[in-house]
């Protein structure tokens, strides 16, 4: 049963779209990787913003989310003061997730509000 007031990380229309990009299977496959994805991750987080109204709008874009397992997910929440933020895993207030690099499966990428992964090694060839 929900707690009163309650409101889950995103909602459910993103979390399929999110579902659908990853195929369930964790996008960052760290060292520990469990590999299959269970946990939305925002790379500015919600605390950062909020999750009412327009900040909600503006942190539940797939350009901003990862789908990440337990361990992974763990690791970014643990490490958000360094290597998240040089992996593009975590992002802060200021910058823009979709014109944002992410480590994403050992390559770097960009994301899309769409679902698409761009691999940055296309973009500069």
């Amino acid at each position: 049963m929900l707690r009163s007031g309650y409101r889950p990380a995103v909602s459910d229309r993103t979390r399929r779209q999110l579902t659908t990009r990853s195929q369930g299977v964790c996008e960052a496959r760290l060292i520990g990787c469990t590999y299959w994805a269970m946990d939305p991750s925002h790379r500015i987080t919600v605390k950062a913003g909020g999750r009412h109204r327009q900040a909600r709008v503006k942190h539940d874009k797939l350009s901003n989310l990862l789908h990440l397992c337990r361990a992974c997910h763990e690791w970014c929440t643990s490490r958000r003061d360094s290597e998240a933020y040089d992996a593009g895993l975590t992002l802060r207030e200021h910058q823009h997730p979709a014109t944002e690099p992410v480590m994403y499966r050992g390559e770097l990428c960009l994301l899309t509000d769409d679902g698409r992964v761009i691999n940055c090694e296309v973009i500069t060839t």
